[in-house]
């Protein structure tokens, strides 16, 4: 890849971490007019507008100009579009947990703090995987769990050692977050990522609308008015065309580099909360975020080696994942 590549590249993986850490602050802002699941629900429906309409335009292109199918190429054949229907349920299902647990942090702590704790999901997912798949943790995952304790101790003595209800919301939206890119990764390789990212977002839609119908009073029309650029800015940047952008550099991109520049979501998502709802952090706190920070850059770490045409890479989950360009491509999340 040339410097021109690499530098638009790296400018699309910045501006999707951008996009991402931003909505923190207008998530929470959200939340001054409707209640979680509505909110949830709107922002949802709305990014699955975008995704599926990429992913229709896309597809409608492969036929016009007549592109060999992935067997074709000898790659991967993709599973019958009922299981991806399936898949794509089954992983929003976890999303939507993961993202409503989110919007209750962010309504009972501050979205500085969420963005930081939120991205321990790189965590849970080789813990996850030794507990659950029985798979080795290579020891530098624990360093970096061993510096995110200090740095959630960090934050508790900004708080007098107290760990407040939102905080804890935001671990347990790691951890769900954490068994949606198990997920993923184990099925999008079958799969169309856009149609699976769509499905991904319509079950937390409907979800989450549900859920709005049964537990929520007071949601009126002028409350999803007043919030309505939350809701398109959470949906149509943060959830549509930040994924799209992370999707296409990630064709190209190095995926230890990648890694490290979306991991700067967590940063980004510290300054908007403090530019744009004014949150401030004492020294502790900040400290606490510096290292969490420092242990997501240490788990974005990966050996790389090359094997003829294919490529083995030392994943967050503490594994060798052998797979062709296509296939490594297709390993992400779609998030926020």
């Amino acid at each position: 890849m040339n410097r021109k590549d690499k530098l638009i590249t790296n400018g699309m993986l910045t501006t999707t971490s951008f996009l991402w850490g931003s909505a923190f602050a207008f998530r929470k802002m959200a939340l001054a007019y409707m209640g979680v699941f509505l909110f949830n629900g709107l922002r949802f429906g709305v990014s699955f507008i975008v995704i599926f309409s990429a992913y229709l335009i896309i597809e409608k292109i492969k036929k016009q100009k007549k592109n060999p199918t992935l067997s074709e190429l000898g790659e991967i054949e993709q599973k019958p579009i009922i299981w991806q229907i399936k898949s794509g349920i089954l992983i929003g299902f976890f999303f939507g947990v993961g993202s409503t647990f989110q919007q209750f942090g962010l309504l009972l702590s501050d979205a500085g703090k969420g963005a930081f704790i939120s991205a321990l999901y790189i965590f849970f997912i080789p813990l996850i995987n030794l507990l659950v798949l029985r798979k080795k943790v290579e020891p530098k995952v624990w360093l970096g769990v061993f510096v995110a304790i200090i740095g959630l101790f960090f934050i508790s003595l900004g708080d007098n050692f107290n760990i407040i209800l939102g905080d804890v919301f935001f671990l347990a939206t790691a951890f769900f977050y954490a068994i949606q890119i198990i997920i993923i990764s184990r099925r999008v390789i079958y799969a169309n990522p856009l149609f699976l990212v769509s499905m991904q977002l319509i079950t937390c839609s409907v979800m989450s609308m549900v859920l709005a119908v049964i537990f929520e009073r007071g949601n009126t029309i002028e409350g999803v008015i007043s919030a309505l650029f939350p809701i398109i800015y959470t949906g149509v940047l943060s959830l549509g065309i930040a994924n799209l952008m992370q999707f296409i550099a990630q064709k190209k991109a190095n995926p230890s580099v990648a890694g490290i520049i979306l991991s700067l979501e967590s940063v980004f998502g510290a300054g908007f909360a403090a530019i744009i709802l004014h949150e401030r952090m004492n020294a502790p706190q900040i400290a606490g975020c510096g290292l969490i920070f420092l242990a997501i850059i240490l788990s974005q770490i990966e050996r790389r080696k090359q094997n003829g045409d294919r490529r083995v890479y030392r994943n967050t989950q503490g594994e060798d994942e052998v797979c062709s360009d296509k296939a490594s491509e297709k390993l992400t999340s779609s998030r926020r």
